[in-house]
């Protein structure tokens, strides 16, 4: 967390004798919640409620009497009350509006109470005929982030002082030009201001991972005999190279049974290949436009570590039993772990748990049907390669895999905005049927002892 410049404000608002319950106006996605949370560290007690959320809503529309409601919100957000300066924060109160109106008596039977509202869309609660409480509550505005405040972000607060000062040298002037183009183009969202940082620290730790991993490749790795250049160096002209290359690509199409296995290649992640480009938009999104409303830190634990380790115990999983039982036995019960489990989302478009347990246990649940169900594709795509040139065309059968999984998803986007969530993830299921189709192909072509399907 940077420092932003409305933190001094705050503090002047808190430290005033007559003190109002405080409405922070701002735009989505530029800090209020976070900023708030970051000041409530500063407080021996600090309650946060979300109006968005049914149950605080119906919380604070039980009763007017304030005395009686702080206990419960304490009981509500399962914290004690200990003694000391206590801030309450009140987000998304546009939600509302009896809660808006509630702010008139924290003012005037519990002055001691801090309390801090927050919303994006005050203004048009004025559209609907709601009356604020004028001169019992105070105003405070959060825009987005200055440039000044983009420049600490992204550590290069070297230049703030000269800047302000006015008296910075035409020798930087073409580095803060560029500084600035950042600046507008994220556009001053502190989520996004610390971008630039996070990637370039990003690349750098996957640049040394990528090194430390040729070494290790290099040095220990073991090199098959049969690892030779198939020319003789004095046969290997660019003419020859290319004949050999073009005969190569030829022969993957002369292969039998290659329109099933590319049907399946491509069609066997069809639903896959769309679902994974909307449900992290889904999680983060607001419950306004369907979404389940999770933090970026709250999405990335989830799919980052709890995917991460579902998606590797499916695959552990997929491939005992493809060596115990033969792709072909397997091949019907993997389509099924593939496909099934995308009914989760649907689901959680429907349902809409606040618990992380829940959302948590729904994610594992597919993605470890997707690792077990991604073992079969891996393992047809080997067998289909065996034979000449077994290397190169296994590579070509990546890249149809990877066709596969691009084509769809250029246009979930697009479908998503079209439908909604709910809608989107009954497409979903229906989707998954060209996948067991492409299915239905490829086992007539595999025999019981699962053996490849080499070229002529």
């Amino acid at each position: 967390m940077f420092e932003r410049r409305i933190q001094n404000q705050l503090h002047e608002w808190a430290e005033k004798n007559n003190r109002k319950p405080l409405i922070l106006r701002g735009a989505r996605q530029v800090g209020k919640t976070t900023i708030v949370e970051q000041f409530g560290k500063e407080f021996d007690n600090f309650l946060s409620l979300n109006l968005e959320k049914k149950e605080a809503k119906d919380l604070f529309e039980s009763t007017d009497d304030v005395k009686m409601l702080l206990p419960l919100l304490f009981l509500y957000d399962n914290k004690p009350q200990r003694p000391g300066r206590t801030l309450l924060f009140i987000d998304e109160i546009q939600s509302s509006p009896q809660t808006v109106a509630l702010l008139r008596y924290f003012y005037e039977e519990l002055p001691e109470l801090y309390v801090i509202a927050a919303g994006s869309l005050l203004e048009n609660m004025l559209d609907k005929h709601i009356s604020l409480p004028v001169g019992r509550v105070e105003y405070m505005a959060l825009h987005p982030c200055s440039f000044i405040e983009f420049l600490q972000a992204i550590g290069e607060g070297r230049f703030v002082d000269w800047i302000l000062e006015a008296r910075l040298p035409e020798a930087f002037h073409q580095q803060l030009m560029l500084l600035f183009n950042s600046y507008a183009l994220i556009g001053g969202m502190p989520e996004t201001a610390a971008i630039p940082q996070a990637w370039s620290l990003t690349f750098y730790l996957l640049t040394i991972l990528f090194a430390l991993l040729f070494v290790y490749h290099y040095l220990f790795l073991p090199h098959p005999r049969r690892d030779t250049c198939t020319l003789p160096p004095q046969q290997a002209s660019a003419g020859r190279v290319f004949k050999e290359f073009l005969g190569t690509f030829t022969s993957f199409f002369q292969k039998k049974h290659i329109v099933s296995a590319l049907i399946f290649i491509l069609l066997y992640r069809f639903a896959e290949a769309q679902l994974v480009k909307i449900t992290s938009p889904f999680l983060l999104d607001t419950p306004a436009t369907g979404g389940l409303a999770l933090s970026t830190a709250e999405v990335g634990f989830i799919y980052g570590t709890i995917g991460v380790i579902a998606l590797t115990i499916g695959g552990i999983v997929g491939g005992i039993a493809m060596a115990r039982r033969g792709l072909k036995s397997c091949l019907w019960t993997m389509t099924i772990a593939m496909n099934l489990p995308n009914i989760v989302y649907l689901y959680l478009s429907f349902a809409r748990p606040e618990s992380i347990g829940i959302i948590s246990g729904c994610v594992a649940i597919e993605q470890f049907g997707y690792g077990f169900g991604f073992t079969s594709l891996t393992y047809f795509m080997m067998l289909f390669s065996n034979g000449k040139h077994q290397t190169a065309h296994y590579a070509i059968c990546t890249g149809f895999m990877a066709l596969g999984l691009m084509l769809p998803g250029m246009i979930s986007g697009w479908i998503e905005e079209s439908i909604g969530y709910r809608a989107f993830f009954v497409w979903i299921m229906l989707c998954t049927i060209p996948s067991f189709w492409a299915t239905h192909l490829v086992r007539k072509n595999l025999t019981d002892n699962h053996s490849d399907n080499s070229s002529r």
